[in-house]
């Protein structure tokens, strides 16, 4: 079994591994339900984390077409 662990930053994130998880779902804006993580706190993750780094794939407020396309 493995456990995967939801964080919102990447302090967070180097807990969580440091604790044992074996891979994280990394998301931003929690008060947002979680939106897509910024490309700099993605950038820092992929730096920093050793384990599997799942991004939520989630608009921010009101989404354009565009961003739309964006997440596919």
């Amino acid at each position: 079994m493995l456990l995967e662990i939801a964080v919102f930053n990447i302090s967070a994130a180097l807990q969580a591994q440091k604790a044992g998880a074996d891979r994280l779902e990394l998301c931003e804006n929690p008060l947002e339900g979680g939106t897509t993580p910024s490309y700099g706190t993605l950038r820092l993750a992929a730096e920093k984390i050793a384990i599997p780094v799942f991004p939520i794939i989630r608009p921010r407020g009101e989404t354009s077409f565009m961003e739309m396309k964006v997440m596919r």
